[in-house]
């Protein structure tokens, strides 16, 4: 038994198909690895822009919570408008 499996190591043409089997293996592992994968891109994207659009709509319900950017006018403001007339 040992004798047949150091016959068979020893030979120069065995090793060779040993070789050969394992870069050919190697070789269609390399080319057919990336085509199995699936595209992940398009997935990230697409979470990307739903989470953009939640943070949109968040922001949008906090500003109409607080109302609008402009305030109204302070009391001691108005009476400075009101005492220059500086409406007209």
């Amino acid at each position: 038994m040992f004798e047949l499996v150091y016959i068979k190591i020893t030979d120069p043409q065995f090793l060779l198909a040993v070789m050969v089997a394992i870069a050919a293996a190697a070789t269609v592992m390399t080319v057919g690895m990336p085509l199995m994968e699936s595209d992940q891109l398009n997935k990230r994207m697409k979470q990307v822009s739903d989470e953009r659009e939640r943070i949109r709509t968040r922001e949008r319900q906090a500003m109409t919570a607080k109302g609008s950017l402009r305030q109204a006018p302070t009391a001691y403001m108005k009476s400075v408008v009101d005492k220059f007339s500086l409406a007209s």
